[in-house]
């Protein structure tokens, strides 16, 4: 996966993309009343922020044209939007998001009765070839989890977070939404909120109970007298203040630099290498998709296709049968 490509695709989308005034005023409506929508139904503001950047580019485009309604888009005007995405020469899985987030907002303002017809309704999305990005072998994830220095505060609650992260599979996101009673170390479990709000219990490993027991015991109480007033939040840090969303890539950046591990690694590479790890060691699809919290087994079809590759692997490498 080139991240970095991607990364600076996305930059030049969004430069291109960047209108020089305020969008029309009957555009902007119906772009805030999706982003509402997706606001009141609890998806990630992640999630959020990107469907916002996909729609900019959709109203810049219609600007150009002449096009100052959503009333007033025919499925041609979408058909010649997709391949002008294709002309400028961006990536199959950008296209598709645009495309993705214009179609579900005509839906939202069809539904409401802003649209006489929607113009998307029939419009198909074909999608990107997926990417399958890091897996770290057990031995590289070992390697990776030592790293912290538990002489520290930091160490300790870092090697919790990263614990957690490959133990259950959850997004950054939901790691960073836990709070101190989402916790449950007596049954090994924890509560995390996923997409949409959607909550599910999740098993975690004797490694995981271990560290995040550590760090509420010994790492915690000494971090939470700093704050100005009581949290829930299970995360704290030292400098007066609740972790940021970003800090733990950085965090994780240090410790796989320290590994020397030459991979590209983030905090999603846990969710991957857990998903993969699960399969490889015999656990039933379903059950690594419930643990992922997805709603079926298409999203999970791409770990499915590592873990044969790897048996095919295995399978050339040891000949049975010869």
């Amino acid at each position: 996966m080139n991240t970095g490509k991607n990364v600076g695709q996305l930059k030049k989308l969004r430069q291109r993309f960047r209108p020089r005034e305020t969008p029309h005023a009957a555009l902007q409506q119906g772009v805030d009343a999706f982003l509402e929508d997706l606001k009141r139904r609890k998806l990630n503001p992640q999630s959020i922020h990107k469907r916002r950047g996909d729609l900019r580019g959709f109203t810049y485009y219609l600007e150009t044209h002449g096009i100052a309604r959503f009333q007033d888009v025919t499925r041609r005007t979408l058909d010649l939007f997709r391949l002008w995405l294709l002309e400028s020469g961006y990536s199959d899985s950008m296209q598709e998001s645009c495309m993705r987030a214009v179609q579900l907002m005509f839906r939202l303002l069809a539904a409401r009765g802003e649209l006489f017809e929607d113009p998307a309704a029939t419009v198909e999305i074909p999608k990107a070839p997926l990417r399958m990005g890091t897996v770290l072998s057990v031995r590289e994830m070992r390697r990776l989890l030592s790293m912290p220095d538990l002489t520290t505060l930091q160490g300790v609650r870092d090697r919790a977070m990263m614990e957690l992260l490959y133990s259950t599979g959850m997004r950054r996101g939901e790691l960073m939404g836990l709070k101190v009673f989402d916790v449950n170390l007596d049954n090994a479990t924890t509560r995390v909120h996923g997409k949409f709000d959607k909550e599910r219990i999740l098993p975690l490993g004797k490694q995981a109970v271990r560290y995040v027991r550590l760090y509420l015991t010994d790492v915690r109480p000494n971090l939470q007298p700093l704050l100005s007033r009581q949290h829930e939040d299970l995360w704290l840090s030292r400098n007066r203040r609740l972790i940021g969303e970003a800090l733990p890539a950085v965090r994780i950046a240090g410790y796989v630099k320290a590994a020397g591990i030459a991979k590209p690694v983030d905090a999603h590479t846990f969710r991957r290498t857990c998903a993969t790890h699960l399969l490889l060691g015999g656990a039933h699809p379903v059950a690594v998709a419930q643990l992922l919290g997805h709603a079926d087994l298409e999203s999970l079809s791409h770990y499915l296709r590592t873990t044969v590759g790897d048996l095919k692997r295995a399978h050339a490498q040891t000949n049975p049968g010869k």
